[in-house]
């Protein structure tokens, strides 16, 4: 379950995209020509900014209250994990960097959460027959966590 540090859902592209992308790729323009937009140095340049943004004490003890909810939660068999709580940190300092500061906010976890801790949850047999929604769930949770003042 702790494969991937996120699971993005980016649809589907529209008509107009997608007869592009036909085309595109019958001419030979396949995504393994595609020209570099960065270096591999700029990349881990950028990774280096995002783990010195910085997350406070009081942050992790949020970060922490939300994961130990997952896991108190009776309709999920299985809660988020220690690398779910990590993954959830160093999403938040991407979120904080991503917005120009350099400490991570409550909204920063709040906004991520989903999108780190969706894939990793598993509903019990009971949640699943009775067609509950781990996505509504984790956002009950989410809105549940006490916010750090």
């Amino acid at each position: 379950m702790d494969r991937f540090m996120m699971r993005v859902s980016i649809g589907y592209p529209d008509r107009d995209q997608e007869i592009l992308m036909a085309s595109q790729f019958l001419s030979g323009q396949t995504p393994d020509t595609a020209q570099r937009v960065c270096s591999a140095e700029d990349i881990l340049m950028l990774k280096k900014a995002v783990e010195e943004v910085e997350v406070n004490d009081v942050i992790l003890g949020y970060i922490e209250d939300l994961i130990e909810l997952t896991r108190k939660e009776p309709r999920f068999l299985l809660g988020a994990s220690p690398r779910a709580m990590l993954s959830l940190i160093r999403c938040s300092q991407a979120k904080a960097f991503l917005q120009n500061r350099d400490y991570v906010k409550p909204d920063d976890v709040k906004k991520i959460a989903e999108s780190v801790l969706l894939h990793r949850l598993v509903l019990t047999s009971e949640a699943k027959i009775a067609k509950e929604d781990a996505a509504g769930i984790l956002s009950s949770l989410v809105l549940k966590a006490r916010i750090p003042v």
